[in-house]
């Protein structure tokens, strides 16, 4: 049943706040252009550099992976495996699938290049590590591989067993797989940009330079791809000029210890997808691995913790008070109208959210000339599959799942202003109707059925309190400095 305020849905603070940095780089696009962040100038190498990395790192791990093979094949010379050129096609047609429905605006030329090199990368993996000599044995570099990776005793008899098992399951193959690529990449001798390399290297692997302009191109990224990383680059050296200014920024020394002494799930930011889960297409790319995030968020995660440093004795009594009550457990029911600018079959960008967000506010309109939100809904909802309950939440336990829904975390806050989810779930009036709402790739309108809490206060005290309180500080902050910094598209 539609609420009776439902004639006048309430308008989100979110929209009256300053443009978000994502919405002040509307210009930056294809060709990219020139930034300047408070005088300092951003080239277009390395905005370029960062949307490779943000976006497409295990492509860009694949290039190298093939690379290594490519040297060990080489190698070996008259001794190197002749494969199968009927295996390699069908390999090679199931990877290029698998990677256009993930990079639908992928070139042609890339496609098919993926599909030559993955499809000979798969066979020629077994065929130089895991096939057997003429005296039933693995080659040498296959045991010294594994090795690295089966330390101890129960490594080494887990590889005795193995070496004597024939044929082996696949369950084992597959894991054996695994444990040679990781051993592979680890004798590429990756450089990464985070360890200084200039712009135009993307990245140095396997004794070359890759070129960021080069990978940038094959793989056909999107504008806002680009804005995304222009505007991470944006925020990080705005809020390094402003640490330097406050006498607040953390000494590497101090950054060296903090980091090293990180366990590898409490490097970044909390919430942040730096393991592989099915909420990792948060920033509208995929998963990251723990190096990538550690790699790509380092810069914004030393800035993070030289404001903690510099903040940590200020925290106010209200503070600590109202980050209690908002981690406090409670139930929502809520139910969710979504408008996105991804394309609905492949997930790709197919326009700027500005576009959806007015598609919201047509929604918005109708609802207050007295629509009923189950029709609007149905009507105007955007849902990536055909699952007529998607969006509706009988029992939301965290707000933590709404981000996730939303492709919201504490990243995409800085980028693309404050959080829809935490406005929903935690601030909203019960029996009403919010938004539009932007959200990082378009907008959602909500109704809130009903709240209740289903946990005990959380005490002001809790560790957990005092780690809310010190992002809710930095997150405010930055976007403060963020809004102010001046911005200049050329």
């Amino acid at each position: 049943m539609v609420p009776q305020c439902a004639a006048a849905l309430l308008l989100s603070p979110c929209l009256v706040a300053q443009p978000s940095v994502f919405e002040r780089l509307r210009d930056v696009g294809s060709p990219p252009k020139i930034l300047i962040v408070d005088g300092q100038t951003i080239t277009p190498g390395w905005a370029e550099r960062r949307a490779v990395h943000l976006f497409c790192p295990d492509l860009v791990r694949d290039r190298v992976f093939a690379r290594m093979l490519a040297d060990e094949r080489a190698r070996r010379g008259d001794d190197a495996p002749v494969l199968d050129e009927e295996a390699c096609a069908r390999a090679g047609d199931v990877a290029a699938q698998r990677f256009e429905s993930r990079f639908p605006t992928a070139s042609e030329e890339l496609v098919e290049r993926i599909r030559l090199a993955s499809g000979t990368s798969e066979l020629l993996l077994d065929e130089l590590f895991l096939t057997d000599d003429a005296n039933g044995k693995w080659p040498e570099v296959t045991l010294e591989i594994l090795r690295t990776q089966c330390a101890g005793a129960d490594g080494e008899q887990l590889l005795t067993n193995v070496q004597n098992t024939r044929p082996l399951p696949e369950f084992w193959m597959q894991l054996l797989r695994g444990w040679l690529h990781k051993g592979i990449m680890r004798r590429a001798n990756i450089e990464w940009p985070w360890d200084g390399l200039p712009a135009p290297i993307c990245m140095r692997a396997a004794g070359s330079d890759w070129s960021t302009v080069q990978l940038w191109r094959e793989l056909a990224l999107q504008p806002q791809q680009l804005r995304i990383a222009s505007a991470l680059l944006v925020i990080e050296i705005a809020l390094e000029q402003e640490l330097r200014d406050m006498g607040a920024e953390l000494s590497d020394e101090e950054f060296d210890r903090r980091y090293a002494g990180a366990a590898p799930d409490s490097i970044g930011f909390p919430g942040l997808p730096i393991s592989p889960s099915p909420a990792g297409d948060r920033l509208g790319s995929l998963a990251f691995t723990t190096t990538f995030a550690n790699g790509v968020f380092q810069r914004l995660w030393r800035q993070r913790l030289a404001h903690e440093a510099h903040v940590e004795d200020e925290l106010t009594e209200e503070e600590l008070v109202a980050s209690a009550a908002a981690l406090r457990k409670r139930v929502v029911a809520v139910d969710l109208i979504t408008f996105t600018a991804r394309d609905l079959a492949t997930g790709a960008w197919r326009e700027d959210p500005t576009a959806a967000r007015t598609r919201a506010a047509r929604c918005a309109k109708s609802l207050r000339a007295g629509t009923p939100f189950d029709e609007a809904r149905d009507e105007d909802g955007e849902w990536f599959t055909g699952d007529e309950r998607i969006g509706i939440f009988e029992r939301c336990n965290s707000v933590e799942v709404l981000r996730t829904y939303l492709g919201e975390n504490e990243v995409t806050d800085l980028v693309f202003g404050p959080s829809a989810a935490e406005e929903i779930f935690l601030r909203a009036s019960i029996d009403s109707i919010v938004g539009p709402l932007p959200t990082p790739t378009g907008a959602v309108i909500a109704r809130v059925r009903a709240r209740r809490f289903s946990g005990d206060p959380i005490a002001k005290d809790h560790s957990r309190v005092r780690e809310h309180a010190m992002w809710t500080r930095f997150s405010g902050w930055a976007r403060e400095v963020v809004e102010s910094a001046r911005i200049e598209v050329r």
